[in-house]
């Protein structure tokens, strides 16, 4: 929930980008998620039940970090922020946002690691990071987000190799992790992520030889690793 006790409550005024949820009597059907989840365009009412629901944020010229506190956003379904100047780390309070279906901070300036707190967003869809500053290695614990369908991690910093944890991805079907500093073969075991579509690993550093298990991704449309 907002913090409420200051002058302006954004679910009892327009702020733009902003929506909130007052009941659960409303929806809507993002074709990004292709799930239904509580939304609304409009402020229902000046209601300390409400709760910010959605963050569309995009393209507003923000800068600045941000901040621990933006945890405590705990009813968020929905958090776009690509495309603007923000930069430090990702705080580790997102974990505790455990509806988050959608996080969108790509074309940013964020720095640091990926913070192992997001391994608890079990509803997560679609996790976009790319077009940041983001380094270390690629953490084998993301394989462990069941509902994660897109993961788009292209132009980072992140070193190391693949790891094997991400043959165990079960609703994986885009990954997109080029133009980083990925090195080493692709283990064999990567390929039993059987739902992926799309793969796009090029411009790493890559070697070795093209794992047989390929065979297995019988849904994939593209394959990338030039």
């Amino acid at each position: 929930h907002w913090n409420f006790t200051g002058i302006h409550n954004p679910c009892a005024e327009y702020w733009q980008g902003l929506l909130c949820n007052c009941g659960p009597d409303f929806y809507f059907l993002h074709p990004l998620l292709e799930s239904v989840a509580p939304y609304s365009h409009y402020v229902l009412r000046n209601s300390s039940n409400c709760s910010v629901a959605a963050m569309d944020l995009s393209e507003f010229r923000m800068t600045g970090n941000l901040p621990n506190s933006f945890g405590d956003l705990n009813q968020l379904l929905f958090v776009k922020l690509s495309i603007n100047q923000l930069s430090g780390s990702i705080p580790s309070s997102l974990g505790n946002i455990s509806d988050l279906i959608y996080f969108d901070l790509a074309g940013n300036n964020i720095t640091g690691y990926i913070p192992t707190t997001i391994f608890r967003l079990q509803y997560l869809n679609l996790l976009s990071l790319g077009r940041n500053k983001l380094s270390g290695p690629l953490p084998p614990g993301l394989a462990s987000l069941r509902s994660l369908s897109q993961l788009l991690l292209s132009l980072n910093n992140f070193t190391g190799p693949i790891p094997i944890e991400f043959g165990n991805f079960s609703s994986l079907q885009i990954m997109y992790i080029d133009n980083n500093k990925l090195s080493g073969a692709i283990p064999s075991q990567f390929f039993n992520a059987t739902t992926l579509h799309e793969v796009v690993l090029s411009n790493n550093k890559l070697n070795g030889v093209l794992p047989s298990s390929i065979g297995r991704l019988v849904s994939l449309r593209i394959l990338d690793l030039s």
